[in-house]
């Protein structure tokens, strides 16, 4: 499966909502739990950790989408990614 990652920010007094921010990364993984780790070493996080934002398939077909961004914003990020 593949996951759509991006760095999840927010959750405090100064900014309570959460969000996504870039880095955003297409990651290829088994597991939500293995894309997140991949996506954490890769880009060496230690305050904010990369979240979902969704899955997809090899033919662009979106599922699993995060309560934190929408389908559109999704859309949005993979498109400038080049994946679909």
């Amino acid at each position: 499966m593949k996951y759509l990652v991006g760095l999840r920010c927010g959750g405090l007094m100064e900014c309570p909502n959460m969000y996504f921010s870039s880095p955003f990364d297409v990651i290829e993984a088994s597991s939500k739990q293995e894309a997140k780790e991949i996506y954490n070493n890769k880009h060496k996080c230690d305050y904010f950790y990369g979240g979902i934002m969704c899955s997809f398939d090899f033919e662009g077909n979106i599922t699993d989408i995060d309560g934190d961004c929408s389908k559109n914003q999704c859309k949005r990020v993979l498109r400038e990614l080049g994946a679909i």
